[in-house]
């Protein structure tokens, strides 16, 4: 039996969007999203497909939900999985055919979202509609949702593992088939959605060097590639607004480019593929003009050309020795990093008092202080730990993980991989070794990515190479940081065998 919500007010029209209905104003019914919305910056919300439709928070619009023929007797209809009965306001739409799809639905949503978005992102953010309402329209993009949602799921339910991979698959196919069809130009929303998610897919999946050496990499240019068509569409036609979509990609790619730069010099490649000066269109303006800065930051909170410069940093130290040019470069920014850290050390006493801006505060300083000492080692290769600066820039570092939460209402995900990656190959004590240690388990308990876990893996073979107290001269853990294939691709990272000794517990 179809069940109907009764509307607070009449719809004026019975086409359109709903959100023009309830403005009473004429809509051009352009889908995914009306020019009416685009204008104002409004959710475009459609009646779905069927009869059945997810309901805008912000809208009083009708929603009909029919019984879905996997609602049966079996909790699962293709029996896949004994997860569980999930019922959701996505049951009947397009591509959600299995209880299992629900209940991914559902974890997406409640789980996985909550974890990647800063605390400090609007709201708006984790509204996982507009997303949802294109997944409804393309296969492909649902196939994307579902297999990102599996995979991080599988690290808690491993029963999950092979559905994800499925679903990723099945991704990747209708992937190449939209572009032999000439389906997808390039600048689509549904591309750039699903283009985003796989690149979450790989990073919660965990690299696994053996069988996939590409991982995120053809994602992320992608996903370059994607941004550089649609910011060269906006600049013929500029926008007073940014769409929230637009902001979450860029941020997104420049996030885990300078991130995933330093263990896979893979990563590099997508630095040539579009200018990161060219992504300001997107990361300088607001898509909230009323809230705050860091509110309108749903993934990077600090000042993305920060990131920039990690990932320059990162380019580099896969090219030691360094041409001549290069080293002036290196000289450039190790002394753009020394302003910044005096900018955040001036700024941290205004914030004496306990909270989320001074826990920002702390999170950007440690980011500088790992930066620094990847390109010192980058400007002076034959560094050891024991360098008097190096020891200098660890102190400060540890003292500020210190002074760090990680738990989960700080959402930090794999952030801090990049920095607590960095100190693990210039640590001398046990005590420090220690210190790391508990913070990666933090991060892990909070996040469960797989990202997470390969740095995990990866320290303790790094540690397990030198003997830290005795100052063994054989082995030099800061040369981990300048490997040219990227830090998971050290040599020390591979046994016997051949096999990456961190995709053991991948």
């Amino acid at each position: 039996m179809i069940s109907t919500l009764r509307l607070v007010s009449r719809l004026r029209t019975s086409s359109g969007c709903f959100v023009c209905r309830k403005r009473r104003k004429k809509c051009d019914e352009s889908t995914p999203r009306c020019a009416g919305c685009v204008r104002n910056n409004f959710k475009c919300v459609w009646p779905a497909p069927e009869s059945v439709g997810v309901k805008d928070a912000s809208s009083t619009a009708t929603i009909t939900i029919s019984p879905s023929p996997a609602d049966s007797n079996s909790p699962f209809a293709d029996d896949s999985s004994k997860v569980g009965r999930v019922r959701s306001p996505m049951y009947g739409l397009p591509w959600i055919r299995t209880s299992m799809d629900h209940y991914l639905s559902i974890y997406f949503r409640d789980r996985f979202m909550t974890g990647v978005f800063r605390p400090n992102a609007h709201p708006a953010f984790q509204d996982p509609g507009y997303l949802i309402l294109v997944s409804a329209q393309m296969s492909t993009t649902m196939g994307a949702f579902l297999a990102t949602a599996a995979m991080h799921a599988s690290w808690a339910n491993p029963k999950f593992r092979r559905p994800a991979i499925r679903y990723y698959n099945s991704v990747l196919a209708g992937l190449r088939k939209s572009i032999a069809e000439g389906a997808a130009k390039g600048g689509e929303d549904w591309l750039l959605l699903a283009t985003n998610l796989l690149v979450l897919f790989e990073i919660n999946k965990g690299w696994n060097t053996g069988h996939n050496p590409l991982g995120a990499a053809p994602h992320l240019d992608g996903l370059a590639h994607i941004l550089k068509i649609r910011i060269g569409e906006e600049s013929k036609k500029p926008q007073e607004f940014v769409h929230l979509q637009n902001k979450i990609s860029a941020e997104s790619f420049v996030l885990w480019s300078s991130f995933l730069s330093l263990f896979y010099s893979e990563i590099d490649r997508v630095g040539d593929t579009i200018n990161w000066n060219d992504l300001n269109i997107y990361l300088d303006r607001d898509v909230f003009p009323d809230a705050s800065i860091s509110s309108n930051s749903p993934l990077l909170v600090l000042d993305w050309k920060l990131h920039g410069t990690i990932f320059e940093i990162s380019r580099l130290s896969h090219k030691v020795p360094l041409e001549t040019s290069s080293y002036v470069r290196g000289r450039e920014l190790e002394t753009e990093l020394i302003r910044r850290e005096k900018d955040v050390r001036f700024e941290i006493p205004n914030y004496a008092s306990p909270g989320q801006t001074q826990d920002v505060l702390q999170q950007i300083l440690l980011y500088i202080l790992a930066t620094q000492i990847l390109v010192f080692k980058t400007l002076r290769p034959e560094t050891r730990t024991c360098n008097p600066r190096i020891r200098e820039i660890v102190t400060e570092a540890m003292a500020a993980i210190s002074r760090i939460e990680i738990e989960a209402k700080t959402n930090c995900g794999p952030y801090f991989c990049w920095p607590l990656a960095i100190l693990s190959c210039a640590v001398e004590s046990k005590a420090n070794i220690s210190s790391l240690r508990d913070a990666l388990k933090k991060v892990w308990l909070v996040s469960y990515c797989g990202e997470v876990q390969r740095v995990r893996n990866a320290t303790e073979v790094f540690w397990q190479k030198v003997d830290v107290e005795k100052g063994e001269d054989d082995f030099n853990l800061l040369d981990i940081l300048i490997y040219q294939g990227g830090m998971f691709k050290h040599p020390s990272m591979v046994t016997e065998w051949g096999k990456s000794l961190y995709d053991r517990n991948c």
